[in-house]
């Protein structure tokens, strides 16, 4: 004999009407930003050398990563608000830390 379970309530929300969802196009940037230890507090400064004067902070790495996002995307939204193009970089390849030892 097999035994049929009832169906089981999902804690998901509901599959919206595929009549009602509205999709809007995306055009996506691609930034470079360094992340550099605050000089006086606990914190990290994050900029992008690609858009002057658009910078954050955070108390932690992924505080201020998270930032210097929402800090970009404010500021792409302002610019493209006023028609202002869009700067993108593609000299700025590759950074990294390198140490290097000279005489005492």
């Amino acid at each position: 004999m097999v035994r049929e379970e009832p169906p089981r309530k999902s804690n998901l929300p509901a599959e919206p009407d595929a009549s009602r969802v509205c999709r809007v196009a995306m055009k996506f940037y691609t930034f470079q930003i360094v992340i550099e230890k605050e000089p006086e507090d606990e914190g990290y400064y994050a900029y992008s050398p690609t858009l002057p004067g658009c910078f954050s902070n955070g108390k932690t790495i992924e505080d201020t990563k998270r930032n210097i996002r929402q800090a970009i995307e404010q500021h792409l939204a302002s610019m493209l608000a006023h028609s202002q193009v869009v700067p993108q970089n593609d000299r700025l390849v590759h950074i990294e830390e390198l140490s290097v030892a000279v005489p005492e």
